[in-house]
């Protein structure tokens, strides 16, 4: 079994001219690919469509049925699956244009409820003329100038309205109202190819099939502009191939602007194969032949197998008739030869076998076809009948392009008979079934084969019924003894009248009557009731129907889509094909620059259009495409701008645009009264890959023109129109049974033929690829067909020159032949130009037309006289409806007169009246649209106009040959002519030459004879110049100019005024140079002095100026004019103020006209002019002075009247000295300002510096004395500002002098702007204040003298002083030691309770150490101030205090030695606190006192705090309670000392929360991150910082973030912890933090590491809290740590900030009762007073603060976070700095 695969796809376009088929194609058996003809079987059937492709198989059939496209086998099988890919069944339905649209047409949303669609019958209804030309000449506008030839279109437009409401419906200017229609998805521009100008490159390889291209032309910008004119340019190159491609120039690019959202369209569906001529053919053929054999009466004979194939009946026949038929091939033994060409070589008996399948099969069929055809019955048949009219789909276009034609739906067959007949059956049942079931169509399942019909159909042998024909007149029928009693031969009349009350169905065709009813059937495929004796068995065609298969073939409607549904169909559908049929690579050099992808296929458009070809001639796949052909663009909508939808776009107006091409002022389709949907009115065409248009030629034979708007290449064959009856035999030759069954089978648009066919049988055929925005031209007559190579868009339309009239004329005669309906009528198209358009040229060219269409039209209206004598005639003198010029019999358009009949209303044309109907001739009317005068005049009128050019070319030569000169008024009338005739005359361009150069000398005599305008003399006005309209100059032309001219004009030989007003010049000429010599003559006589005749002078002169004729004497003669005119002036301003510049004209003019130096006028002039030069050198001696004086240009500002001056010399003087008065106006605003208003010094200094260089002013002068006082002012409170000052040994003290200052800037300088002066003034104020504040200041007690107090202090705290004396008799409270003796025994005296010595002299009263009444302000000192109190002194001191002030030093001094000595202090009470004390360490004692004993000498209180008790006092405790301590020997029971490791406090605990809540290491930079809470600190942190991402890496849980992982001294898991300190100046030193809580230091471990390589995290350190370890272990540091460096002091400041000490250790709490031991933070404490071992505690009113517990910052740092690094001082490492520098105050 041999399955052969069948491919179907489904796309879908409304079709422009295909049709709906009635039935399917059959069957025909398909040889296998190898050579075998296989069984008919069932197709593995892959359908595509979309992108979904299913496969099925099914069981072999035994026999094949002819029912079924030959291209495919099927079986009986109910199970078996339509092959089409569509899910819907597809019923014929008539295609026609919505024409109707209701008011509910959008009723549910439906697009398509409540739309009507009416069926087209006719062109649409005519306008009156008046109305008709009105709309012509409103649209027919010439388009103007594109205002931007760029402009870029937008792929999602809105749609445009049409001009017309429907195919073949009334023009309106209103746009139907559409159905609401829903929005479609987007298109997906990506994939869509768009305009570009491409220049196609020279092929490397052949086109497919060796056809060759088409030209294609590339126009100038200028040539774009007129497309007629560009068309007729390349008409007689292009005509040649029948079409042409044409690429728009650079920058031009049509809007596409329909609205894709909301455009749909009906497609139409091609089935490739069947679309082929003789495939089809093939198929009616077997389809007949089918029909046939199935009305035989006996049981049918077998289709033989041959050589394992079944026979192909088809070729078989096809080969026979190729060598004369039957009769010949057998008596000339051709029969080998027949199987030769079937490809049966080596076959024993096939020639005999090939003959008797002949003789079985064929040759019945044959006979019987003949003799039917040839019988009486068949030849009087109406074309109607004969050849039915073509189905919906392929009307030829009339209004709408399409005719729909109402197709009758097959019928069962049916008895005519009662349902109780007694005709029984052979079973025993009484009465036939009153409906016998219609055998299936040709794609049904259920037909049955040619030799095996079904038990139904088998005729019942018991029974013996047998279908008898009705005897014909012609005697029986009789084929070779073949008995063919199964079909009648009914006898129909077309021209019979049917009787009253008729309907179809009801009477018998042939007879008309009704009787016999029970012997009637219904014809399965036109419902005629021929006579039948008995019923024949299954279905029964009248012999039409059986003959006329296939002629009704056409496309089937497709589905409604949108630009989205379809581009989704054609690209899934191109990528499954040729991924399933990948085309071969291509040649090597083969250069295709439009190579493309589909999917991972490369394809050519060579490889496509071999695939497409391969499809259409393939038996064996089986490929429907749907074609989006035929869009009306009155309905969806034109591609392109129009005036009505956009009248602003400039392509709306362009000549190539589509709306407006047949309607530009060159085409004749402007003349056509209505619009022509399709025609006139553009279709829109979307295509996909292998949607096809068949072979046409256009309607009326008119230039079509295609554009592409976007999408894929569009592949076009053409044939030249002298080829066209070449083509048309060669496709007849391919399949002509078809022709014979369709005569117009090529107005139809539904058959392809290959060109590599064609171009074998002689046809020329021509290729062509259109690309995005390119035009495709075709020419009149010129067969052309094409495929698209996938998805585009192309719009279409007609349009005709003048050359085309004859084409049209043929086109009405072919359509007369084939009786079919003209687009419009070509006799009123030629009446309406003569109407509209009265030209010259337009006559040329319609002449000859118009005559052969009068003489004819005249002739016939004879004809019709002489046969019908006396003929009634009726002359119309409007239009009348269009099916009233209507031939009933050819169809054609019969405007100029019409043959009417009283019984009909239809008419008909001169040449077919006899046909009309079958009244007497006498019955007959002329009617006449104009009678025959009318044409005549017509005619006439035409006439004339193209004679024109005859009596123009008469006229030229009855001037040219007179003997005078011709007159040149005359020539450039002929020209003028000429031009206006706009037709070519070959004399035109020679008298145009002669014309032109006869102008040019005209014009040179013009120039000459042309009067001048009289001059206007200058006329001298005081300080005004004013000079003559024009020069006073000689002519520009002299005699010799006149005299050449005259010869020129000679050697042209013509005539004119001006060469006679030339001769007439030079006469004169000489006369007035004659006349002038005399005057001057006489006044050289009389002398200078004589008087001057002004009149005569001025006549002389102006007559020889009017004329521009260079005269001998005319410079003398102005001469003496212009000193007539100066002499009156010199009397009119003798007494007027003059300038110099009038002065020197005045003396020029003297020259000039040669006035005397003896005049008095002249005289005067002279003094005048020496006055003023005198004055002039004075001003240019001031102003060329280097530095001038304002009081020198206040004498220049006015000289008196009697002196000229030049007025440009005076303004320069004006302007000098506005100048000088501005600077003074300036130096007095500033010397002498407004209330409030200063001068900033470095503007009093730039205008000073501005000004000495060019004026000496007094203002300046001042201001240039005190402004360098103000500004030495200024750099010196700048220097102290920024602490730049170094005073002069001779300088007074620099407070005294800033003193001194302010009484100078109050009384000299105030006019300034000093800020750096009112800055030091500021703090001088404040300074003055500050020192009021000092304890010492102005004191008279000597003890409180400032520096005595520093001496005191420096004394007592020197850092090398920190240690007690070695002696231990110092307990004095001075440092000597206390020598007690018997002789001095008086001199010392001893504390009780400590037993400390002390001097007597050194002491008053209690013992300093133990009494706190010396440390708590009970006792009266001198020094009664606290240290607190002195800090914020400190602060509050200005920058001018601070830097220039020796208060300030010793206020300086005394709070950095403090703050030192308290900084020992807080050490050593930090470790009394850590240890144990009873006993106390031996030391503590006399530590403990040098403590006191320095702080008793500074006799005053120092406190950390206000709020703690003072050191002293604090001291004075800890004394106490070690001199009461005492030292037994350590318990051995006793726990060893417990150690305290040092505390981080980090930067990010100590800075405000940021605004997302976080306490980060970001500082708050990276707000809108993910937050993660630490599990131990419970801050907020974002994981970024951390290095934990919520998406990738989320957070274990519970988490500890890395500054609670350092304290603990772990390392955190997630990237590299690094410690700096904030005022770490080094880069690569960090905190060793594990080191430092390993050893309990009490100091900073530091190291240094190499820079990070990954990503590390750096912690800041804020503060440092010190172990309890004082000697860290050797590895660390070896030796105890030595006593803090003094701070570096920063800018401007001495005094280091302060910090907050720990002085006493904090008091253990009870461990219970027995405790005997405690730690050194946590010592065990006793209730009893007799415990050998005792903390020492606090005084009851004293807490003293812990380190580690200390109260966070309060300082600028702690409040700005990012500030801390600037507060540190460089260089601090030392942990006490780190940890009280921010209880200190800011310097």
């Amino acid at each position: 079994m041999v399955h052969v695969p069948a491919t179907t796809a489904q796309v879908k376009t409304p079709g422009r001219r295909g049709r709906p088929p009635k039935h399917r194609d059959p069957v025909i058996p398909v040889p296998a690919a190898d050579g075998s003809t296989p069984k008919p079987t069932f197709i593995s059937s892959l359908s595509f469509k979309g992108d979904v492709a299913s496969t099925s198989s099914h069981s072999a059939s035994p026999l094949p049925t002819p029912t079924q496209n030959p291209n495919e086998l099927s079986g009986p099988s109910s199970s078996q699956p339509n092959l089409s890919s569509s899910s819907q069944p597809r019923s014929p339905a008539p295609v026609a244009s919505p024409t109707t649209v209701s008011a509910n047409a959008a009723t549910n949303g439906n697009p398509n409820q409540g739309t009507t669609y009416e069926p087209v019958r006719g062109r649409a209804p005519r306008k009156s003329k008046s109305e008709a030309m009105a709309a012509l000449t409103a649209r027919s506008v010439s388009p103007s100038e594109r205002g931007s030839a760029g402009t870029t279109p937008q792929p999602n437009g809105v749609s445009g309205g049409p001009r017309s409401n429907g195919a073949g419906a009334k023009p309106s200017t209103k746009q139907p109202q559409q159905p609401t229609v829903p929005e479609a998805p987007p298109v997906d521009w990506s994939h869509i190819k768009m305009p570009r100008r491409n220049v196609d490159p020279p092929r490397t390889t052949p086109r497919p099939f060796g056809i060759e291209d088409c030209p294609a032309f590339y126009p100038t910008a200028e040539e774009w502009k007129d497309p007629m004119a560009y068309v007729k340019s390349i008409s007689d190159r292009a005509r040649a191939y029948g079409i042409c491609k044409i690429v728009p120039p650079e920058g031009w690019k049509m809007p596409f602007v329909i609205d894709t959202k909301t455009f749909s369209f009906k497609t139409r569906l091609q089935r490739l194969n069947s679309i082929e001529a003789s495939s089809r053919a093939k198929i009616n053929f077997l389809e007949q032949l089918y029909r046939f054999h199935q009305q035989q009466e006996a049981v049918g004979p077998v289709v033989p197998t041959i050589n394992h194939k079944p026979l192909d009946l088809w070729l078989l026949r096809k080969e026979v008739h190729g060598r004369g038929g039957f009769d010949i091939v057998s008596r000339t033994k051709q029969w080998g030869e027949v199987a030769r060409a079937m490809s049966y070589d080596g076959i024993v008996g096939v020639s005999t076998q090939l003959k008797n399948a002949y003789i079985r099969i064929i040759l019945p069929f044959e006979q019987f076809s003949d003799h039917i055809r040839n019988s009486p019955s068949m030849s009087a048949l109406s074309p109607e009948i004969r050849y039915p009219p073509t189905s919906p789909g392929a009307a030829s276009r009339m209004g709408g392009r399409m005719a729909a034609a109402s197709q009758a739906p097959s019928r069962m067959s049916r008895m005519r008979a009662n349902a109780s007949a007694t005709n029984g059956s052979a079973n025993g049942k009484t009465g036939i079934s009153a409906s016998v079931s219609r055998t299936s169509t040709p794609l049904s399942i259920s037909s049955s084969s040619l030799s095996e019909p079904s038990e139904e159909e088998k005729p019942n042998l018991k029974s013996d019924i047998k279908i008898e024909v009705t005897p014909a007149e012609d005697g029986d029928v009789s084929m070779n003894g073949i008995a063919t009693t199964s079909t009648p031969l009914p006898t129909i009349s077309t021209h019979k009248e049917k009787p009253p009350g008729y309907v179809q169905g009801d009477s018998c065709e042939v007879c008309n009557s009704g009787d016999k009813g029970t012997q009637m059937l219904l014809c399965d495929g036109c419902d005629r009731d021929p006579p039948l004796l008995h019923v024949p068995k299954g279905q029964w065609f009248c012999h039409i129907c059986l003959f006329d298969t296939g002629g009704d073939y056409g496309f089937d409607e497709g589905e409604d889509h949108s630009l989205h549904s379809f581009q989704a169909r054609d690209l899934a559908f191109r990528k499954a094909w040729f991924e399933a049929h990948r085309p071969a690579p291509p040649p090597e050099g083969h250069n295709d620059p439009y190579r493309y992808k589909v999917g991972d296929v490369e394809l050519g458009e060579d490889d496509v259009e071999r695939e497409f070809w391969r499809l259409v001639e393939s038996p064996l796949e089986t490929v429907e495409i749907e074609y989006g052909a035929d869009v009306h663009s009155t309905t969806h909508g034109s591609a392109s701008p129009s005036l009505e939808t956009h009248p602003l776009d400039p392509y709306s107006k362009d000549g190539w645009n589509m709306n407006n091409m047949p309607i530009v002022s060159d085409s004749l389709l402007r003349y056509v009264k209505s619009d022509i949907s399709g025609m006139t009115v553009p279709w829109v065409y979307v295509g996909m890959v292998f949607s096809t248009f068949c072979w046409h030629n256009e309607d009326h034979y008119t230039y079509s023109v295609n554009y592409m708007h976007w999408g894929e290449t569009k592949t076009w064959y053409g044939i030249p129109g002298d080829d066209a009856e070449k083509f048309e035999a060669a496709i007849k030759s391919e399949a002509p049974d078809l022709f014979e069954a369709q005569p117009d089978l090529l107005f139809q648009l539904v058959t392809l033929m290959s060109p590599k066919r064609l171009k074998e049988a002689g046809v020329r055929v021509y290729g062509c690829n259109q690309r995005p925005g390119e035009y495709v031209i075709t020419f009149p007559k010129a067969y052309h067909a094409g495929f698209n190579h996938g998805l585009n868009l192309n719009e279409a339309v007609n349009f005709a020159v003048p050359d085309w009239l004859n084409d049209g004329r043929d086109c009405v005669r072919r359509y007369q032949e084939h009786q079919k309906l003209p687009v419009f009528s070509h006799e009123e198209l030629l009446i309406t130009i003569t109407q509209h358009s009265t030209s010259i040229k337009t006559a040329t060219w319609l002449l000859d037309s118009l005559r052969e269409m009068i003489d004819g039209h005249l002739a016939l209206r004879k004809k019709l006289r002489q046969a019908v004598s006396n003929i009634p005639e009726a002359t119309e003198e409007h239009d009348v409806p269009e099916d009233q010029y209507q031939c009933a019999v050819c169809k054609g358009f019969s405007y100029l007169a019409q043959v009417t009949c009283q019984c009909t209303k239809q008419v008909a044309c001169l040449e077919h009246w006899t046909e009309l109907c079958g009244c007497p001739h006498t019955n007959r009317t002329l009617r006449k649209r104009f009678d025959d005068n009318q044409l005549l005049g017509i005619l006439r009128k035409v006439q004339e106009r193209s004679t024109a050019p005859v009596t123009w070319r008469r006229t030229l030569q009855a001037t040219l040959a007179g003997p005078e000169k011709p007159e040149l008024r005359a020539l450039r009338s002929l020209a003028k002519d000429a031009t206006e005739m706009e037709v070519t005359l070959p004399e035109y361009p020679n008298l145009r030459k002669f014309v032109d150069k006869a102008n040019h000398i005209v014009q040179r005599a013009l120039d000459m004879l042309t009067p001048r305008s009289l001059p206007t003399f200058r006329r001298f006005l005081p300080r005004k110049q004013t000079s003559e309209i024009q020069p006073l100059v000689n002519g520009e032309y002299d005699a010799q100019d006149v005299a050449d001219l005259l010869r020129e004009a000679d050697d042209l030989w013509f005539d004119s005024d001006e060469m006679r007003g030339l001769v007439s010049l030079d006469r004169w000429a000489a006369g007035w140079d004659r006349r002038a010599g005399e005057m001057l003559a006489e006044l050289h006589r009389a002398g200078p002095n004589a008087p001057l005749d002004k009149a005569a002078w001025d006549a002389l002169f102006f007559e020889a100026y009017t004329y521009n004729y260079s005269v001998r004497r005319f410079d003398d003669v102005g001469r003496v004019a212009k000193r007539i005119r100066l002499l009156e002036e010199l009397r009119a301003v003798q007494d007027s103020p003059l300038t110099m510049e009038d002065v020197e004209e005045l003396q020029k003019q003297a020259v000039n006209c040669s006035l005397p130096p003896e005049n008095e006028q002249a005289v005067k002039l002279k003094e005048l002019a020496e006055r003023g030069t005198q004055w002039c050198k004075y001003a240019h001696m001031v102003l060329d002075t280097p530095i001038i004086a304002l009081e020198d240009l206040n004498k220049l500002v006015a000289p008196p009247c009697s002196v000229p001056v030049f007025p440009s010399l005076l303004e320069r003087i004006d302007s000098v000295r506005g100048r000088a008065r501005e600077i003074e106006k300036q130096a007095k605003a500033i010397l002498y300002p407004s209330v409030g208003r200063r001068t900033p010094i470095q503007e009093a200094m730039r205008l000073v510096s501005s000004t000495q260089k060019d004026f000496l002013i007094p203002a300046v002068q001042i201001l240039a004395e005190v402004a360098p006082q103000a500004a030495h002012i200024e750099k010196t409170c700048f220097d102290i500002i920024n602490n730049r000052y170094s005073p002069q040994a001779s300088h007074k003290p620099l407070f005294e002098e800033l003193r001194d200052m302010r009484n100078t800037v109050q009384k000299k300088l105030w006019m300034f702007t000093i800020p750096s002066f009112d800055i030091v003034d500021q703090q001088l104020v404040q300074h003055d204040a500050w020192l009021e504040k000092l304890p010492w200041y102005r004191t008279p007690e000597p003890a409180m003298q400032g520096k005595l107090i520093v001496d005191d202090v420096v004394q007592n705290t020197r850092p090398e002083d920190d240690s007690p004396p070695s002696d231990p008799e110092c307990t004095c409270i001075c440092p000597l030691p206390v020598k007690v003796t018997v002789e001095k025994q008086a001199d010392a005296v001893q504390c009780d309770h400590c037993g400390a010595k002390f001097h007597s002299k050194c002491i008053e009263g209690s013992c300093p150490f133990c009494d706190h009444h010396h440390w708590n302000g009970s006792l009266t000192k001198t020094r009664n101030f606290e240290y607190i109190d002195l800090l914020p002194i400190a602060r509050a001191a200005p920058d001018l205090t601070r830097n220039y002030s020796l208060a300030w030093k010793h206020m300086d001094i005394i709070i950095t030695y403090v703050d030192r000595l308290t900084r020992a202090i807080d050490i050593f009470l930090a470790g009394v606190n850590e240890r144990t004390i009873d006993p106390a360490p031996p030391h503590f004692i006399p530590q403990t006192r040098h403590f006191l004993r320095k702080l008793y000498k500074m006799q005053f209180s120092i406190k950390a705090r206000a709020d703690i008790p003072s050191y002293g006092l604090t001291l004075c405790h800890v004394h106490r309670l070690l001199a009461n301590s005492t030292k037994p020997a350590q318990d051995a029971s006793q726990k060893k000392k417990a150690q305290r490791r040092p505390k981080f406090i980090f930067t990010a605990e100590v800075m405000p929360l940021a605004s997302d809540g976080s306490r980060c290491l970001c500082k708050g930079s990276h707000v809108g991150h993910r937050l993660i809470t630490c599990n131990s600190c419970s801050y907020n942190f974002h994981g970024y910082c951390v290095r934990y991402d919520e998406a990738n890496h989320p957070a274990p849980k519970p988490w500890r973030c890395p500054m609670c992982m350092i304290r603990k001294g772990k390392q955190y898991p997630q990237s590299a912890v690094r410690v700096r300190t904030v005022a770490e100046q080094e880069a690569d030193v960090y905190v060793d933090t594990k080191a430092c809580l390993e050893n309990y230091s009490w100091q900073l471990i530091r190291q240094r590491l190499p820079p990070p390589t990954d990503y590390t995290i750096i912690l800041e350190l804020e503060r440092f809290v010190p172990g309890s370890n004082q000697y860290p272990e050797s590895s660390l540091a070896a030796k105890p740590p030595a006593p803090a460096p003094q701070p570096q002091r920063s800018a401007g400041s001495s005094t280091p900030t302060p910090r907050e000490p720990s002085r006493t250790p904090k008091p253990a709490a009870s461990s219970g009762p027995g405790s005997t031991s405690g730690s050194a933070s946590q010592p065990a404490a006793s209730g009893s007073s007799s415990s050998n071992s005792r903390a020492i505690m606090p005084s009851p009113a004293y807490i003293a603060p812990n380190v580690s517990k200390r109260k966070a910052p309060t300082s600028p740092a702690a409040e700005n976070p990012r500030r801390v690094k600037l507060l540190f001082r460089e260089g601090d490492k030392a942990t006490d700095e780190a940890t009280s520098r921010a209880d200190r105050p800011a310097a």
